[in-house]
Order: C-alpha cells, then sequence, then structure tokens
C-alpha cells in the first residue's frame, strides 16, 4: 500500500472528515482492519488567513508549499490537500501527484 500525505488544518475540523473518508475508502476497498497509510501535516490556518487577509496570497501558497515539500521529503507517494486552492499556491512545492478527494 501507498503512503498519501495530507495537507490539513485549514481548520482542523474540516481534517477530520477527510481522514475518515480516506480510510472508510480503504476498509471498504481493501477490508479487514487495513486503514490509510498516511502523513499529515496540519497547518495553523491563523497563518494563511492573516495572509488572506492581506491579500498576499504568494506568502500563504509558500506556506502550503513549504508543507508540501515536508511530505515530499517524508517520502510520501501522492498528496492531498483539503484546501481548495492547493493545486494552484503548492505548485513547485512537489512532484508527488495530487489526489482530489
Amino acid at each position: 500500500m501507498k503512503t498519501l500525505s495530507l495537507i490539513g488544518g485549514m481548520s482542523w475540523e474540516s481534517t477530520i472528515p477527510y481522514d475518515r473518508i480516506i480510510n472508510e475508502t480503504v476498509r471498504e476497498r481493501m477490508g479487514g482492519l487495513y486503514s490509510a497509510r498516511r502523513i499529515l501535516y496540519s497547518m495553523d490556518f491563523a497563518d494563511i488567513e492573516r495572509r488572506q487577509q492581506a491579500g498576499a496570497w504568494e506568502e500563504a501558497g509558500t506556506l502550503l508549499a513549504d508543507a508540501a515539500r515536508t511530505l515530499q521529503d517524508a517520502e510520501a507517494e501522492g498528496r492531498a490537500s483539503v484546501y481548495e486552492h492547493d493545486a494552484d499556491l503548492t505548485r513547485g512545492g512537489s512532484a508527488k501527484p495530487m489526489i482530489r478527494a
């Protein structure tokens, strides 16, 4: 089974259902007691929101790209994000494929 990386914390409440859906899907497909191998990088949304309010989207993107690079360094084989703009903002942050939920 491959290891999935997940950028979460956009708020932490939104990360919970994604984690549940990922694990339920693995259990449905694999059966038994299987669960997803995953690495979670939980962002502090206050850092992102402050930049959004200031119109500093590039800075917000840098934070997300840094998170994506950290997950890539952890050798995850795919990545997902609970943040709707992640694919654009993390461009260049990780060479791993983006998995859309």
